[in-house]
């Protein structure tokens, strides 16, 4: 039987949807969104959306501006590192917690998680979209789904200038290879291990993305 659909409010689906319009550049950093236009977009009520904005908001993705309304964020290379540093603090958390609680089941949909991940090395927005399900998927055994949960919030905060990060050449077949001594390490139950190349990996790529999005920003 299958399982059943999540339910999902007017206002969760917009903000989905608004979500994915920011992460494919619908909306580039610093333009204004303005309510009415987001309304008939989506096409519903000013209310969904703006309670949808308000939720965008609170994660970073949007910002308000004086005398320009709401915006998408623009975030510094200063900002970035911080979004990392704040990272690599929970998500070792999460993982000395998650794995002593990884069974075999768990431990082999991640590594078909990462055989899938080999499939698609030249395809970095498929690539990223299963990187992030990699890394929730090792995370929830901890039971806390408000750490995990914020974890997601910070991933899709930093999610446009990553993308900048995977199409430098040759940069995305070396952050996949620690994948798999991240896994190696969960399957041998070493927690600590584990957590030490979870935050390894996250500040392997740090540096490189805030110089990145600053070159950008430059251009």
């Amino acid at each position: 039987m299958p399982s059943p659909v999540p339910y999902r409010t007017l206002r969760e689906l917009v903000q989905n949807a608004l979500l994915e319009d920011i992460l494919h550049h619908r909306f580039q950093p610093g333009q204004r969104l303005i309510e009415g236009d987001l309304a008939t977009l989506y096409g519903v009520s000013r209310a969904p959306v703006r309670e949808a904005v308000r939720a965008l908001e609170e994660q970073g993705l949007l910002r308000s501006v004086s005398n320009k309304g709401i915006v998408v964020s623009h975030l510094s290379p200063g900002e970035i590192r911080e979004v990392y540093e704040i990272r690599g603090e929970l998500e070792p958390l999460a993982t000395r917690l998650a794995v002593p609680r990884l069974d075999d089941r768990r431990l082999d949909e991640l590594e078909r998680l990462l055989r899938r991940m080999d499939d698609v090395l030249d395809e970095p927005k498929e690539w990223l979209a299963l990187n992030n399900t990699f890394h929730l998927m090792l995370y929830q055994p901890s039971g806390r789904h408000r750490l995990c949960g914020l974890i997601a919030e910070l991933t899709n905060v930093v999610e446009l200038y990553i993308r900048l990060f995977l199409n430098e050449p040759g940069m995305l077949p070396g952050i996949h290879r620690e994948h798999y001594e991240i896994l190696a390490s969960a399957r041998r139950r070493d927690a600590e291990e584990c957590a030490d190349l979870v935050r390894r990996h996250l500040e392997d790529s740090a540096e490189t993305i805030a110089s990145l999005a600053e070159k950008a920003g430059e251009a």
